[in-house]
Parts: C-alpha cells; structure tokens; sequence
C-alpha cells in the first residue's frame, strides 16, 4: 500500500499538484477564503440564511447551482461536495480512516489542479452610475416579481 501511495504522489507532484503550506489559522482566514471564492470567474454561489424569528432554526448555506450556465466549475464544484460530503461521513462514522481520506482528498485535488481560476473583472463606476445601474436592477426585481405574483393568481384560479 505505501509504493502505491508514493506513486500518487510522485503522479501528482508532476502534474503540478501540491497541498500549499497556508493553513487556516482564524476565523478570519474562512471569511477571506469566502470573498475570494466570490471573486472567482466561473464560480457563483448564493448564500441562503435563515434566522428567528423568521426560522426556527438559525443557519446559512452557501448553494451552488450545478447546471448554472455563466458558472462553468459550479458542476465541478457539486460533484466534488456530494462526494466530500460522503467521504467526511465514511471518516466520521469509522468506515475509512484519516489515511484513506487523505489519499480521497489527494486524488480529487490533483485531479482538479490542472484547471485554473481567473478573477472575475469588476468595473469601476462612479457613483452615479452605480445608482442607475441599481434602480434598473431593482425594477427588473420588481418587475419579475409582479410577474411572477400575477403567474401565481392565474394559477390559484384554475
């Protein structure tokens, strides 16, 4: 089993695979990873809170849309979470251990390595039109969201 985990290795050390040495050391350093994302081409994400008194519960989700159009790695993303999200629990519930998830996470970081993230362009506006660009969008909202209410009425009826 060790010669085979050393090739991996050796494999993604020539793909240009490499855990970095940054660790997380504060709350702070999960915020900045979070903007960063966000700063991202091809990446979109919404974040979903839900609090008292407006919930029973108080949590927030950060959702990607796997079928997004204008966020090519969203798929990318989806597919590594759902898988993540099995490996975490197979290491939590004693199925694997930390060895065998550390090989999972190797593999899955080589193999998404190769495919680079550009930074989103964000405009420079003035702030005149900032403020056009924003009423439009709000009555865009608004628009859709009549749209969406007379939708609901018409279907109520029938």
């Amino acid at each position: 089993m060790r010669t085979y985990c050393a090739s991996f290795f050796i494999a993604f050390y020539l793909m240009g695979y490499g855990r970095t040495n940054e660790t997380m050391d504060t709350l702070s350093d999960v915020m900045a990873l979070i903007a960063e994302l966000s700063d991202k081409a091809g990446i979109r994400f919404e974040i979903d809170v839900k609090r008292p008194p407006h919930a029973e519960e108080w949590f927030c989700a950060i959702r990607f849309n796997g079928k997004q159009a204008d966020a090519e790695h969203n798929a990318d993303l989806c597919l590594f979470l759902e898988s993540f999200r099995d490996e975490r629990e197979r290491l939590e519930t004693y199925w694997s251990d930390r060895a065998q998830y550390d090989e999972w996470l190797d593999y899955q970081l080589a193999y998404y390595a190769p495919i680079p993230l550009a930074d989103k362009e964000r405009e420079t506006l003035t702030p005149e039109e900032r403020i056009r660009r924003r009423d439009m969008l709000v009555a865009q909202q608004v628009e859709q969201a009549k749209q969406k209410a007379a939708g609901l009425e018409t279907d109520s009826e029938n």
